[in-house]
């Protein structure tokens, strides 16, 4: 990752705001909607300190907070176990043919 010019460090009161919260959401749809509307620039682009500062964040109890953070790495476990099921199940079906098409008739 190269950095530029601008650089955002966001600190968060722990009493409030789980980082990891913070961090799941800013990698949610509508965060990205929220910057990619507000992008300015061609060749390099770049979003304004007031853009990040005006991104409505929600704000659930510490506890929800945990919550969302453990079903999105649940979530995000289940989409790795299904993508390597596919990557096995496709072995498996070459193995099979293969075996198939070396065997005689």
């Amino acid at each position: 990752m190269i950095v530029g010019a601008q650089f955002y460090v966001i600190r968060v009161q722990h009493t409030k705001i789980l980082p990891s919260y913070l961090a799941w959401f800013l990698r949610t749809t509508k965060a990205a909607t929220h910057f990619a509307l507000r992008r300015k620039g061609t060749l390099v682009q770049n979003v304004q300190l007031k853009d990040v500062l005006e991104l409505e964040l929600p704000l659930p109890s510490i506890e929800k907070q945990q919550s969302i953070i453990e079903l999105d790495a649940l979530l995000m476990q289940e989409r790795e176990l299904a993508e390597r099921l596919a990557d096995l199940n496709q072995l498996l079906h070459q193995s099979l043919m293969l075996h198939s098409a070396s065997s005689p008739l």
